[in-house]
């Protein structure tokens, strides 16, 4: 259905832009050395990365071991030690690395980990007590992250909120500029509506000058643009445009801008 809505256009963004080329080249801007996914993935099982590391040292323990007595690694270890690697080396050789791209792998890390944890408290009562305790914590510690801190995350690390207001003010068309700042955020909030440079990266204009070539290049009579609080004077007092600050985030404004 999204090829019939949007023809060749839904298939360079989605798969050739945003999958083979974000794999095999540096396009987007996220390089990351070779290893980078082997202590991210152990940071996303934390706090029970302790356990993460001793589930890997018992298999490793039990591959190597020249004891016959030894008994093997059982199947679902194996499944789960095998999902693991596949993504985690998979991605590692990526162009372009986030942290985001090994989730596929975690579920696995999850797996090993909790069989650990399982064989661990079966020891004694006392070891139970402190694991369940540790975990209601964690709960709790999440739910009140999720309640008092992400949505401020958001609103200050990230370009939703911006957009967002520029949508519920009817702008939900417009094209999104970036001048003097390059937002990463925005290759999520404002998917499908950057204005990109003949290699698909987002265009980073110095000059509002530069925006108005950019609004006759689009054949629009007004647009968006994510600008850096600093630099918003040489924007709002050009006489070239028109601009009206729609929402801050503290650190970018996104400003409606019309051509005189």
């Amino acid at each position: 259905s999204m090829y019939r809505a949007n023809g060749w256009k839904f298939v360079d963004e989605f798969f050739i832009q945003h999958h083979f080329q974000r794999y095999f080249s540096n396009k987007y801007q996220h390089p990351q050395p070779f290893y980078f996914f082997f202590w991210v993935l152990p940071l996303m099982t934390l706090p029970w990365l302790p356990f993460f590391f001793g589930s890997l040292w018992k298999l490793i323990k039990r591959f190597f071991s020249r004891q016959s007595a030894k008994p093997p690694i059982d199947p679902l270890a194996t499944f789960a030690l095998a999902w693991l690697l596949v993504p985690l080396v998979f991605f590692s050789v990526s162009g372009s690395k986030l942290p985001g791209y090994i989730l596929p792998a975690l579920p696995a890390a999850l797996i090993l980990t909790a069989e650990y944890v399982w064989r661990f408290v079966q020891k004694s009562a006392a070891r139970r007590i402190i694991l369940q305790t540790i975990a209601l914590l964690v709960l709790i510690g999440a739910a009140v992250i999720a309640q008092f801190f992400i949505g401020q995350f958001l609103h200050e690390e990230t370009v939703k909120h911006l957009v967002d207001t520029a949508n519920a003010e009817g702008f939900a068309e417009e094209k999104i500029l970036n001048l003097h700042t390059i937002s990463h955020s925005a290759e999520f909030y404002g998917a499908g509506r950057l204005v990109r440079d003949s290699e698909g990266k987002q265009k980073r204009l110095y000059g509002v000058s530069e925006v108005v070539d950019e609004m006759k290049r689009e054949n629009t009579q007004q647009i968006l643009v994510l600008i850096p609080l600093g630099y918003l004077n040489y924007l709002t007092k050009s006489e070239l445009v028109e601009s009206r600050v729609l929402d801050d985030n503290g650190e970018l404004a996104i400003v409606l801008v019309k051509m005189r």
